[in-house]
């Protein structure tokens, strides 16, 4: 979902319900690298960057490098009918 959050974000139905995280990367200052592209259920770091960040679309955890402090930013969700509404 473009032009929302710092990055986009990144919306998942995770079979049981949905979840929402901003699709800029914490661990990285805000900029053109930051923004992360969706790979499966991970959300990763541009090819062109020279961070390669993986983190988990369902949990927002950090992947494969255990020395990341931040998981993605999370936001509400909340389903009423057949609309999602989220907010932070």
């Amino acid at each position: 979902m473009p032009n929302e959050g710092n990055g986009g974000l990144f919306v998942n139905n995770t079979g049981t319900g949905y979840v929402a995280f901003d699709a800029a990367d914490p661990n990285i200052p805000f900029g053109e690298c930051s923004i992360l592209i969706i790979e499966g259920i991970e959300a990763v770091s541009s090819v062109e960057c020279q961070v390669t960040n993986r983190y988990n679309l369902i949990t927002g955890q950090p992947m494969q490098n255990p020395e990341l402090r931040c998981s993605l930013k999370p936001y509400f969700i909340e389903r009423i009918g057949s609309e999602l509404f989220i907010s932070n």
